[in-house]
């Protein structure tokens, strides 16, 4: 117990300390010669943020769960390597935006001076490839003219904030990509459906012949009912549907019981047939269902990959844009509520 508050005290005296320290006239001018305001402090935030929500944004109909249609993608396949192209793609952009996050960090590190820190943005900035520079949609002279800007700026938030159409740019580029992935995940898609029905047509033919036979046998037993409660009219619907093959158990005037029973067993004998080829067939109609299943599931999982990887370079974007323009609170930069409006301002090309 004296061991416990004895490390309370002290937690407290080092606390009132620090707070004393801060309250100093000395210490804010040193905290704000620093940070810039906060520049460091939020930009290792941004980073480490950036870096949390990309890690785990693996893309597309993964096979690693695939049980009934492992063997069903071909790597070498057109389709298989379009995906597998679209896929390396994104996740080539996201790399980027990894590395943008973590050198901004790096930059205000190894940077004494606000004029330091922005020569070396400016530097960076400039240093981009130029096939990603005309990916993004820029001609090159507009490019440089942007980069001239964040050059010319005083603080390194405005440099930040001049640099924000290039950031723009990459987020929508990444969303360009991300609709190639999904017609490309929709492609395969379609490929190995009909893969699946073209591998168990056999199946699909015999296990719908089954079912109509089964449901026509049990629509004759109907009619049959009918008949042996004394209904003619019953009785002759069972001879025109054609459900009875042997003729010879038709008889030309009014059946009598024994008649109706004949009909009765061998109905019975075609259901039991019925059943007894279902049951033989059934592994691999089961099979079947759980393929398509499978394949189905790995689709909509690939669908919703893609949709948060959208929401992720879209939240990425509006944090660059709330910490360039001085929001202080790194909480409010990455506000869920509001990205849904933000897709649907895009067009609905970007959510589908």
């Amino acid at each position: 117990m004296k061991k416990r508050l004895f490390v309370i005290l002290a937690a407290l005296f080092c606390l009132t300390f620090l707070f004393m320290g801060c309250t100093s006239r000395t210490s804010i001018k040193d905290y704000s010669k620093k940070f810039s305001p906060q520049v460091h402090a939020n930009i290792g935030v941004f980073a480490d943020t950036t870096i949390t929500l990309i890690k785990d944004s693996e893309l597309g109909l993964t096979q690693k769960q695939a049980i009934f249609i492992r063997d069903t993608f071909d790597p070498k396949g057109a389709e298989e390597k379009a995906f597998l192209a679209a896929k390396a793609n994104v996740a080539k952009a996201l790399r980027r935006i990894v590395r943008y996050s973590v050198d901004l960090v790096v930059i205000t590190e190894t940077n004494k001076s606000e004029a330091e820190m922005i020569k070396a943005y400016g530097d960076y900035m400039a240093g981009f490839n130029p096939g990603a520079v005309k990916s993004m949609g820029f001609k090159k002279d507009h490019y440089s003219e942007l980069v001239d800007k964040i050059r010319s700026q005083k603080t390194f938030l405005q440099a930040m904030q001049m640099a924000q159409p290039i950031i723009s740019a990459a987020s929508q580029y990444i969303n360009v990509l991300l609709n190639e992935l999904g017609e490309k995940m929709d492609a395969l898609y379609l490929k190995r459906d009909s893969m699946i029905d073209a591998r168990y047509q056999d199946v699909i033919h015999y296990q719908g012949t089954l079912e109509s036979e089964k449901y026509e046998i049990l629509k004759a037993m109907r009619f049959l009912y009918g008949a042996f409660k004394g209904d003619n009219a019953s009785y002759k619907r069972l001879v025109d549907s054609g459900i009875i093959w042997q003729k010879k158990l038709l008889p030309k005037s009014d059946p009598s019981y024994e008649e109706l029973a004949a009909i009765a067993a061998h109905l019975k004998t075609r259901l039991k047939a019925t059943h007894l080829i279902g049951t033989e067939i059934k592994p691999d109609w089961d099979n079947y269902r759980n393929a398509h299943r499978e394949l189905n599931e790995l689709y909509m999982n690939g669908k919703t990959k893609v949709g948060k990887v959208r929401l992720i370079a879209l939240a990425w974007l509006k944090a660059h844009q709330k910490m360039a323009a001085r929001v202080s609170s790194p909480a409010e930069w990455y506000n869920i509520k509001d990205l849904p409006v933000d897709l649907f301002k895009l067009g609905t090309s970007a959510i589908f």
